[in-house]
């Protein structure tokens, strides 16, 4: 509103200014008596106002009405820096991830289950604001466990391609699935796939290849109906074990559902409001590899109430090892 009345205010002083110098240099019949040495201001007057209000269009101070209507629909969007570098792979190499584990289990020393090939992880940059440590946990889709330990890693390798993180979408899943176990068009068609990795790559090597969509709409719908057909082909154990991946939590589209791990259940309008931060899948590599600050937390009361952020590996200089704590430090 108070854009357009800025509009409205400089096409009416245009106007009045325009319709006075004009009064004055018509000679018949003569309207309105202007002496010569205001006319040349005049005229500066209008040259100034049509140079000013160029000018505040061009710098995106005031806009056309109607002007938005006429930007072509392949246009693309422009997002601020902190929200598009968020899902940026290349952008990206400061990751968390927190994970729980029961009192006297060993630690693999790995990002995830040995048997695992990819992790979820979230960017580290989501915990620079304090939480508690039970909001950053259901943030994460994790199942909060009072009585066990809770591991906090913070990684950042000096190379990207270590841990080669991939946004957390179908269509990534795809290509990961497809690139492990590689198997050309011809081989699914001529060759029954015998195992659930070679059947797995078959239907993401199909998804994976075609990806084009008329609209958002079928683009979407595409890239579900190759979800759909992983778990038709009884392939969920083989998403769970590799990647992760389970029905009740992953939605493939790059977001963690908050507070899925707990099992709960949502409609279709609560999980599209919950799906907020980002998440990547990783390599499944050693905390060493990854250069990983690592804190186990052990249990105490209200620990879920601490308050938690990312600043809490600042005082820790050892990467791959895991550092004790009895309490989290307050911040």
């Amino acid at each position: 509103m108070p854009e357009q009345i800025l509009i409205w205010t400089c096409v009416a002083v245009f106007v009045v200014t325009a319709l006075i110098t004009l009064l004055g240099i018509i000679e018949e019949p003569k309207i309105v008596v202007i002496k010569d040495k205001w006319l040349k201001p005049l005229y500066v007057a209008l040259i100034l106002e049509v140079v000013s209000v160029g000018v505040l269009v061009f710098k995106g101070y005031i806009t056309i009405p109607g002007a938005e209507a006429s930007v072509s629909s392949n246009t693309e969007v422009s997002f601020p820096d902190h929200i598009k570098n968020l899902k940026d792979e290349k952008n990206i190499s400061d990751f968390f991830r927190m994970f729980f584990l029961s009192r006297g289990t060993s630690f693999s020393g790995s990002l995830g289950r040995p048997d695992a090939d990819r992790v979820f992880v979230a960017p580290a940059k989501v915990f620079t604001k304090p939480m508690a440590l039970g909001t950053a946990a259901k943030y994460l889709g994790n199942d909060y466990r009072e009585i066990e330990d809770v591991y906090l890693l913070k990684c950042n390798p000096h190379d990207t391609r270590i841990l080669d993180a991939r946004l957390a979408t179908w269509p990534n899943v795809f290509d990961l699935i497809a690139e492990k176990v590689q198997m050309s068009e011809a081989d699914c068609k001529t060759n029954s796939p015998k195992s659930s990795e070679e059947q797995a790559s078959c239907i993401a090597g199909k998804y994976s290849a075609t990806r084009a969509g008329t609209d958002a709409h079928d683009s979407l719908a595409y890239m579900f109906k190759g979800a759909t057909e992983l778990y038709d082909k009884k392939l969920g154990g083989l998403l769970k074990k590799e990647y992760g991946i389970t029905k009740n939590s992953f939605i493939g589209t790059g977001h963690i559902v908050s507070g899925t791990g707990a099992g709960r259940r949502l409609d279709i309008n609560d999980l599209l409001i919950d799906a907020n931060v980002p998440e990547y899948l990783v390599k499944n590599v050693s905390i060493s590899t990854a250069s990983c600050k690592c804190i186990v937390v052990t249990p105490y009361n209200k620990r879920q109430d601490q308050e938690f952020s990312i600043s809490v590996f600042s005082k820790i200089k050892e990467i791959g090892k895991c550092h004790k704590m009895e309490q989290l430090p307050k911040i």
